[in-house]
């Protein structure tokens, strides 16, 4: 995988888990806010109403042949004066209702009042169980009025429940009051939220990529112009360079780079230079050897073979110049080879003579053989020479 396309994988994943992750928060804190309000909504109606509530008449009500009773109408008529006053925009009660905790078992509750009409499909009567109190542990909480913690969803819809205690002129504890708060449009406003979050995390994560892409560009152009050069180098190209124009690393590794290439080219010209005088096999051997060689006097055993062509002044005298430049230039060329080919090392041209040297700069425990075996291969090489 290219450096660009990791470089956009990653901030293009960077701007959508951000993205994400902010819109994740938001949309918390929302619900949550709005689950505040509501709960403080439903607490204030179910507090307001307990006391509103006339707790004598309650204590009245106790069996389902109670519902009859003047005190049940009373107190029925007041709850369901204080439900319709709630239902509003901002706020709309859908049940209010009255428990009270059973003699046999107080952490059941049985149903006291409800303020539903009873052709309702939940109208609830007087002495039913109500199983969700228990689940709700409405017995511990009987000194304060209390919500629970979370909407909640049925057939009939979403709903916040309130609880309040209803106290009578000695303090005492008669019953609980029920407020369930449709919750509906909460869920609708966080559905609206969703929509927007999502449109909100589609633009942006567009936004995002385009951007990726841009400094994803951006930032491998450096990169790709110096990629160009080092592959342009790597192909023998020695003379490639790389001009950037940063103040970045990009640019700093671009000046090491032509820095590189100028010194490769250096020593190009100097093996070039330098196999004029010793085969090409001595060359390699000397590169790759670790020892350093220094430019000083050295006492060692070496052959030296001279070699110049007899009468050669004489011969001179009856060509022109450039005859005499081309026989030299093709002579010294094919005394090279031969010299090459058994590990000579040209010291230096003495007008039309050769001075070689066997045993240096490079150790060479057969160099008398060589030597004779030049000479040799130097007078076979002039003879074919002679014949052209």
């Amino acid at each position: 995988m290219k450096y660009r396309t990791k470089l956009y994988l990653l901030f293009a994943g960077l701007v959508f888990s951000t993205t994400l992750v902010g819109l994740s928060f938001l949309y918390r804190q929302a619900h949550n806010l709005l689950l505040e309000e509501l709960s403080s909504k439903v607490l204030t109606v179910a507090a307001t109403t307990a006391e509103f509530i006339d707790a004598n008449l309650l204590k009245q009500v106790n069996r389902p042949e109670d519902s009859v009773t003047e005190a049940f109408k009373t107190v029925s008529s007041q709850m369901k004066q204080i439900r319709d006053a709630n239902r509003r925009d901002d706020v709309f009660v859908m049940y209010i209702y009255t428990m009270k905790p059973s003699q046999d078992e107080p952490t059941v509750y049985e149903l006291g009042i409800d303020a539903s009409e009873e052709n309702e499909d939940l109208f609830l009567y007087t002495g039913r169980r109500y199983p969700e109190a228990k689940e709700l542990k409405l017995y511990e909480h009987i000194d304060k009025p209390w919500a629970t913690s979370d909407l909640y969803k049925d057939q009939f819809g979403t709903f916040l429940s309130g609880y309040a205690p209803i106290i009578d002129e000695s303090g005492n504890y008669v019953a609980t009051l029920g407020v369930d708060l449709s919750a509906g449009y909460v869920h609708h406003e966080l559905n609206q939220m969703k929509v927007v979050a999502l449109i909100t995390l589609i633009v942006t994560l567009v936004g995002g990529f385009l951007a990726a892409t841009f400094i994803a560009r951006f930032a491998t152009r450096s990169l790709d112009a110096i990629s160009a050069c080092v592959a342009k180098i790597g192909k023998g190209d020695l003379k490639a360079r790389v001009y950037l124009d940063t103040k970045d690393e990009f640019g700093e590794l671009a000046q090491a780079i032509n820095q590189m290439g100028k010194g490769l080219e250096e020593n190009q010209r100097l093996k070039l230079n330098f196999v004029r005088y010793v085969s090409r096999h001595v060359m390699e051997k000397i590169i790759e050897s670790d020892v350093t060689f220094a430019l000083k006097g050295e006492r060692k055993k070496i052959t030296v073979l001279f070699s110049d062509i007899r009468q050669f002044t004489h011969l001179a005298e009856k060509m022109s110049p450039e005859a005499v430049v081309s026989l030299l230039n093709e002579y010294l060329d094919r005394m090279l080879n031969v010299i090459f080919e058994h590990n000579g090392t040209l010291d230096k041209f003495i007008g039309d003579g050769l001075m070689v040297e066997f045993g240096a700069p490079l150790d060479d425990p057969h160099q008398e053989k060589n030597a004779v075996e030049t000479a040799i291969a130097m007078h076979k090489a002039l003879q074919e020479l002679n014949r052209k």
